[in-house]
């Protein structure tokens, strides 16, 4: 039978405040179940406890190996820089309460900071259930508590209970701080509410690293088969880092012609026009381009006109050279500025000839768009256009200096075409450049060639794709650290 009934009596309602406080404490809960990320779960705790009670500051201490640990957040922080003097003192103080004030119960313990409680009968002035922060903080940390934090300080330790064993693990602990005391209510819903947050983070921490929970083993936790398993796949793991596998880099490459002619411009002009298209077929001896013949052909004209004038003065002085005998030395400087103009007649001649160039070899014309020659102006020397074979091809590929390994002649090399990468051109590597060069695109790079072995399947000249190029065998773990350490020896070089 119910006593109330028996003895007529009636429970005391509850408030409107104590209401509301239950109805908050439901709701975080609830969001704080909803969560699976550690920075939210931060967040929450130590902003949305407000809806619970007030504070005006709270701050999230995470246990760490030893009896260390950090500050994982602070109220109106996003993150909390560990560095700042606030953090470094607040760290501190976490420290000393994790450590020293115990964690098995779970109970929450209010401190109180009053100057008139420092002397022999300050604990009479302390609020009930407080503990004075000068007895709690040794004296470095406790002279810092009337810059830092409010009056009044709660600390609120996570801890939950693991398994069949019932050990106790201390995940961290909430620290809230205000300037009113904190009543034996309010600590209640605050020890209930520091419980389930304990649950939540730890589920939390354990999403997040699975390597934590395989890692994670307290003292009297048996081993099941479950976690057998677990360190089997880890083993196996480790295992498969020392597995040879082959090693390979993948670069870009372009289908160059093997042993060309490069045609270059014979005179120092204007290309006129050319009489191929790109990559048009040409014969021996067949007309490519000619350059501007205009200016070289009026330049010829007046040294012919000269070379005449040059022989009829020449033929005078011979005739008045056997009248007169002194005239002999003249004769002899007509006869010597004659054969001069004969030298630049003929030298413009042969320049002359030399506008129109002609193909040294049959094979294939390549150069660019002929209206991109047309007009413009070329040094002597300056290459034109390439004659190839198209049966003769290379490959030539530009391996960035990041991703360079060890090269060997003789290599095999796959080139992947962008026309059909499904269908990999087998080469083999037949050079590879000591010293890196900066390519057209601005990267450094060691310029490779290698020749194809597949008579029947040769590319044509001018298609690209990436060529990966083989090497040694080496570990699974060499493979997949080569990079990260190349990048960390670049690092601390600096």
């Amino acid at each position: 039978m119910n006593s109330t009934v028996a003895t007529g009596q009636t429970p005391p309602p509850l408030n409107a405040r104590g209401v509301a406080q239950l109805v908050a404490l439901m709701g975080v809960i609830q969001k704080a179940r909803a969560l699976a990320d550690p920075t939210a779960f931060t967040f929450l705790v130590v902003n949305e406890t407000r809806l619970v009670t007030t504070y005006r500051q709270a701050a999230l201490w995470r246990a760490g190996v030893g009896g260390g640990g950090y500050v994982e957040g602070v109220s109106g922080l996003a993150v909390a820089d560990q560095d700042a003097p606030y953090i470094l003192w607040l760290s501190a103080v976490l420290k000393h309460l994790h450590s020293d004030m115990g964690n098995n119960t779970g109970e929450a313990i209010a401190l109180a900071f009053q100057e008139e409680s420092r002397g022999a009968g300050g604990h009479a002035h302390l609020p009930e259930g407080h503990l004075a922060v000068t007895e709690v903080l040794p004296a470095s940390l406790a002279e810092g508590w009337q810059s830092w934090m409010p009056a009044y300080g709660l600390w609120l330790p996570l801890t939950f209970f693991q398994g069949e064993s019932g050990a106790v693990l201390a995940l961290g602990g909430l620290f809230l701080g205000r300037e009113s005391p904190w009543t034996a209510v309010e600590r209640q819903l605050l020890e209930v509410l520091a419980g389930i947050y304990a649950l939540v983070w730890q589920n939390v921490l354990s999403r997040r690293s699975w390597m934590g929970r395989l890692l994670d083993r307290s003292p009297g936790k048996a081993w099941g088969l479950g976690r057998v398993l677990k360190w089997a796949v880890l083993l196996l793991g480790l295992g498969a880092l020392a597995l040879p596998v082959r090693q390979s880099v993948l670069a870009p490459a372009v289908v160059t012609a093997a042993n060309p002619v490069f045609v270059r411009s014979p005179l120092a002009g204007v290309i006129d026009r050319f009489h191929v298209a790109p990559n048009a077929a040409v014969e021996v001896g067949q007309l490519l381009f000619s350059l501007e013949e205009t200016q070289l052909r009026n330049q010829l004209e007046t040294a012919q006109k000269e070379q005449e004038v040059a022989a009829a003065e020449y033929r005078q002085t011979i005739q008045k050279a056997t009248r007169d005998p002194q005239r002999v030395i003249q004769s002899v400087l007509q006869e010597k500025r004659l054969e001069q103009k004969m030298a630049d007649v003929d030298y413009l001649s042969e320049r002359l000839k030399r506008v129109d160039v002609r193909a040294t070899r049959s094979g294939i014309a390549v150069f660019s768009d002929s209206n991109d020659w047309i007009g413009r102006p070329v040094k002597l020397g300056e290459r034109i256009l390439t004659l190839a074979d198209p049966q003769q091809v290379e490959l030539e590929v530009h391996l960035p200096v990041a991703d360079a390994i060890t090269l060997e002649e003789g290599a095999e090399v796959a080139l992947f075409l962008n026309i059909r990468p499904d269908a990999p051109l087998p080469a083999v590597l037949a050079y590879a450049s000591y010293q890196a060069e900066v390519t057209a695109e601005g990267m450094l790079a060691y310029r490779i060639k290698a020749r194809f072995t597949d008579e029947q399947r040769k590319p044509r000249i001018g298609l690209t794709g990436f060529a990966r190029i083989y090497h040694q065998r080496v570990s699974l773990f060499t493979l997949l650290t080569r990079r990260p350490l190349a990048v960390l020896q670049r690092w601390i070089s600096l």
